[in-house]
């Protein structure tokens, strides 16, 4: 499926796969984040027509939940963070804390200078319209839902404002839900760049349903 699109930078979560480490494919470059137990994993692609082995370095914040990588350019580098947050359980509620803590401080190192991409699995929905947030409702069989609420939202609200983002595939009201089982549908994956990026182009997201 790969092979026939024409994809430069994918994210993937919840791979479940228990190691790190990095290796070169046929057309992209890959980074795998990896607990030591079989649950969450992230792993990134960039492909060979974005950069070369060279001008890619990578950090991992938390196994797993957090990657960052970094391609590096002539005149900027673009900063990619691949996430994925904890269940929105009781007995996740003080990791799910850490992982909002972490995003905080990860970004206020990174250089406005620099693109950013954070896209990810956040497991948390967008609960009020902002400038960073187009629409927080999506689009259903049974016509506009928020989806289900999550009592730390307020914490992905304020990551987007603080630091001057735009959740790219709210901006749409067209747009589904990014997750859908029987009667349940949520949007709690997001795309996220700094809004000084977030152009008409940059928000036209499309869903590749068929995937």
């Amino acid at each position: 499926w790969l092979s026939s699109q024409s994809i430069d930078i994918l994210l993937l979560q919840e791979t479940h796969w228990p190691f790190t480490r990095d290796w070169i494919s046929d057309h992209y470059l890959v980074v795998h984040s990896g607990e030591n137990k079989k649950q969450a994993g992230l792993l990134c692609l960039i492909s060979k027509r974005v950069c070369r082995p060279s001008n890619l370095s990578w950090y991992e914040h938390v196994p797993g939940r957090i990657l960052q990588l970094r391609i590096h350019g002539t005149q900027r580098c673009i900063d990619i963070l691949n996430v994925y947050q904890h269940t929105c359980i009781p007995s996740h509620m003080e990791a799910r804390q850490q992982i909002w803590h972490n995003l905080f401080s990860i970004l206020s190192t990174f250089s406005h200078r620099n693109i950013l991409l954070m896209a990810g699995d956040f497991n948390c929905s967008a609960d009020q319209r902002t400038d960073a947030i187009g629409y927080p409702m999506f689009q259903t069989d049974k016509g506009h839902s928020h989806g289900p609420r999550h009592a730390d939202a307020h914490h992905l609200k304020h990551l987007l404002s603080q630091f001057d983002l735009s959740a790219l595939n709210t901006w749409d009201i067209q747009n589904r839900a990014t997750y859908e089982f029987g009667p349940q549908s949520s949007r709690i994956d997001f795309i996220c760049t700094r809004r000084s990026h977030a152009d008409q182009m940059a928000k036209a997201v499309t869903q590749l349903r068929d995937f």
